[in-house]
C-alpha cells in the first residue's frame, strides 16, 4: 500500500515551487518515476501538482485507474480510492488546451488593455487590427514549450495556488530543451522587436500598452499603466529564466536503464540537451540496476530500483532526502566569459555531436537537439577555433 499523508489539510506551500522534469529514452520508465517522485514528495506533507502532458493513457495505467478514465484537465486532489496522499495534485495537459488558455488570456489582455483600440489609434484606423478568430490559429511544431513555460508561470508559478513540487511529466527530451531555452529567446525577441517597433511613431504609441498586457498574460493579474511596462515584463522574462535555470528552481531527472546502451546514450544527450540551454540536472534514476551504475553520470544523486517494480515500491524505494540531495548536488551549467574566449559545460556530449556557428553577434553552440546564442563579449567579432575536451567546449574569439 502506498504511503498516504496524516495531514487533513495541506499547509500553505511556498510561492515559488520547484519544477521537476523526468527525461531519456522513451519505454524506460519516465512516467512511472515521475508518479513516485510526485508521490514521494506529497507523503512529507508537500503540495505536489503532477502534470502530465502525455497524449496517451499512460500515467493512467500506472495509477491503475480504470479506462476510459482520464486525469482530470484541471488540478484535482487524487481521489481517495487510489490511496494516494491528499497533498497530491493530479492534472493533464494537452496542446489544444494550452493554446486555449493562451487564447483566452490575449482576448482578456485585448478587452482590459485596449491593444486593438490602440494599434487602430496609432496608425489612423487604417489597421483595422483584431484579435485573429481562435478557430484559425494552428497549433505548429514547437510552439508546445513556449506555451507550456506561459502556463506553468500563469496558472502555477505567478497565480494563487501554492506547490511545493511541480512534476512535469511526457516531455520528449527536446521539448524539455526547448522549454528551458525559452525564456532567454523570448527576452531576446522582445528586444529586438522592441527596437524594431520603436523605430515608427506609431510603434511608440502601441509599445506600452503591448508590454501592459504581456506582463498580464504571463502573471494572470492586470496591472494599471506606467512607465514601468517594460521593465516589468523584462523582470518577468527573467524570472522565467532563473525558474528554468536555478537549480532550487527546476532538476532534469535523467531516467535510464541498466544494460540498455541505447537508454544510457539517450540519458547522456539528454543532459547534454539541458545543459547546453542551461537548464540543471541534478539526478539519474536507473531502473534495474545498482547505483554504481550510475557512476558515468557524476556527480548526480543516483537511485536504482528493481526492472518490474510496482509503483507503490518505487515510492518505497526513493529516500524522503532524494529531491533536495538533487537541489544540492545540482549546479547551473557553468558558461565562463572571458575578453577572447568562451567555455561551456557539456557533459557526457560527442565531439562530433557539436556544431558551433556565428550569427551576428552571437556565437551559437548546437549539440544534442538543442542550441544556444550567447552574445560575443564587447570588442570581438569572429570565432577563430573551437575544442570540446573534458566535458568542456572552448571557443575562441577574435
Amino acid at each position: 500500500q502506498q504511503r498516504t499523508s496524516a495531514a487533513a489539510a495541506a499547509p500553505k506551500a511556498s510561492s515559488s515551487p520547484i519544477v521537476v522534469t523526468t527525461v531519456g529514452k522513451g519505454g524506460v520508465g519516465k512516467t512511472h518515476a515521475a508518479l513516485a517522485l510526485s508521490i514521494s514528495q506529497a507523503s512529507q506533507n508537500k503540495r505536489v501538482l503532477y502534470l502530465s502532458t502525455h497524449a496517451d493513457a499512460s500515467p493512467e495505467y500506472a495509477l491503475q485507474m480504470l479506462p476510459p478514465t482520464r486525469l482530470p484537465t484541471t488540478p484535482t486532489a487524487a481521489a481517495p480510492e487510489l490511496g494516494l496522499p491528499s497533498t497530491l495534485f493530479l492534472q493533464r495537459i494537452e496542446s489544444t488546451a494550452l493554446l486555449d488558455d493562451a487564447y483566452e488570456e490575449a482576448k482578456k489582455a485585448d478587452a482590459d488593455f485596449g491593444i486593438s483600440t490602440a494599434i487602430k489609434t496609432a496608425t489612423n484606423d487604417s489597421a483595422n487590427f483584431e484579435l485573429p478568430k481562435k478557430k484559425t490559429i494552428p497549433l505548429v511544431a514547437g510552439m508546445d514549450p513556449w506555451l507550456l513555460l506561459g502556463y506553468l508561470l500563469r496558472r502555477v508559478i505567478h497565480s494563487d495556488k501554492y506547490y511545493d513540487v511541480v512534476v512535469v511529466d511526457g516531455l520528449s527530451t527536446t521539448e524539455a530543451a526547448r522549454l528551458a531555452a525559452t525564456p532567454v529567446r523570448a527576452k531576446w525577441l522582445s528586444e529586438r522587436a522592441r527596437d524594431e517597433v520603436k523605430a515608427s511613431d506609431a510603434g511608440r504609441i502601441v509599445l506600452p500598452t503591448v508590454e501592459m498586457a504581456a506582463s498580464s498574460v504571463l502573471t494572470d493579474n492586470a496591472t494599471t499603466g506606467g512607465n514601468s511596462d517594460y521593465e516589468r515584463l523584462r523582470n518577468l522574462l527573467d524570472d522565467a529564466a532563473d525558474l528554468v535555470t536555478n537549480p532550487k528552481r527546476f532538476i532534469g531527472v535523467l531516467v535510464t536503464q541498466a544494460g540498455n546502451a541505447a537508454a544510457s546514450d539517450a540519458a547522456a544527450r539528454a543532459w547534454g540537451a539541458l545543459a547546453i540551454a542551461g537548464a540543471p540536472c541534478g539526478a539519474v534514476w536507473m531502473r534495474g540496476g545498482e547505483e554504481d551504475d550510475g557512476e558515468k553520470f557524476s556527480p548526480l544523486v543516483s537511485i536504482a530500483t528493481a526492472e518490474n517494480a510496482s509503483l507503490s515500491d518505487l515510492v518505497a524505494t526513493v529516500p524522503d532526502s532524494f529531491l533536495d540531495d538533487a537541489v544540492s548536488t545540482s549546479v547551473p551549467p557553468p558558461l565562463e566569459v572571458s575578453s577572447d574566449c568562451l567555455r561551456v559545460h557539456l557533459p557526457l556530449v560527442p565531439k562530433t555531436d557539436v556544431k558551433v556557428s556565428l550569427s551576428g553577434s552571437e556565437v551559437v553552440v548546437e549539440a544534442c537537439g538543442s542550441r544556444r546564442a550567447i552574445p560575443l563579449p564587447a570588442g570581438r567579432s569572429k570565432v577563430a577555433g573551437a575544442k570540446a575536451d573534458n566535458n568542456v567546449l572552448e571557443i575562441k574569439l577574435e
